[in-house]
């Protein structure tokens, strides 16, 4: 695999959204891998969820979702999980609950995110949701002391570990790169 030297930092000067990251464990002397099989990927799962989506938004979804995982230390293949299972990847979706954008969050959710980490993009920007899950995602992991599972079911919404929020979990957990036939 190709490895492209890349300071973590310099994601910020990208297409994708600009802003101060208070608690992520950025390093910025790591090497990221080449990220071309993340990308045809990902392209090829939110194409199934959106024909219509053109190659050039595709990409930068794609994009921006490697970015924001790199900068949260996360894995990509789980954020990717979260947009497909929460909006199908369409960043107009509204629950019937009232969550919004691709990552699904609440309007006091997005605003605690978007005061924490500086943001002032729309619930229903793409680049938004991404980074402000990115960022979320990453401090309900830190908070379940490295456990993704009980991170997710946070994520999620539900209270506790039921039969819909494993369905919720074995879901998402699908698309990680580490086992994409994830069972419990």
């Amino acid at each position: 695999m190709k490895v492209r030297p890349l300071v973590l930092l310099s994601f910020l000067g990208c297409s994708c959204i600009p802003f101060t990251i208070k608690e992520f464990p950025i390093q910025t002397s790591t090497a990221i891998y080449d990220y071309g099989d993340f990308m045809l990927f990902s392209d090829s799962v939110i194409f199934s969820y959106h024909s219509e989506y053109n190659a050039e938004k595709r990409e930068r979804i794609s994009e921006c979702i490697w970015k924001a995982s790199s900068a949260a230390d996360i894995d990509p293949y789980l954020l990717l999980g979260l947009f497909a299972l929460e909006s199908g990847f369409d960043s107009s979706v509204v629950s019937s609950k009232g969550a919004k954008g691709i990552a699904q969050f609440m309007p006091r959710t997005w605003k605690w995110i978007s005061e924490e980490i500086g943001m002032t993009y729309d619930i229903v920007s793409y680049d938004g949701g991404i980074y402000a899950s990115a960022y979320y995602l990453k401090k309900l992991i830190v908070e379940s002391k490295g456990d993704i599972e009980k991170a997710l079911i946070a994520y999620s919404g539900y209270k506790t570990e039921n039969e819909k929020a494993l369905k919720y979990v074995e879901t998402v957990m699908r698309f990680t790169n580490h086992d994409r036939n994830y069972t419990r």
